[in-house]
């Protein structure tokens, strides 16, 4: 089973085009700390569950 979420930041980042880039060190970043967010709040579900970033636009 697959679910996808939709996280809106309004102020807490500051948006430019090299956050649209997969491969930028910026998406990287924010990336990686929106997964960790998630990650430990999925950790308390039953089950495998696994967060992936596919876009920031």
């Amino acid at each position: 089973v697959y679910f996808r979420a939709l996280v809106n930041f309004t102020r807490s980042i500051d948006y430019s085009s090299r956050l649209e880039d997969p491969d930028s060190e910026e998406f990287r970043e924010i990336s990686e700390a929106v997964v960790d967010t998630l990650e430990s709040e999925y950790y308390k579900v039953p089950g495998e569950q696994m967060v992936n970033v596919v876009f920031i636009k």
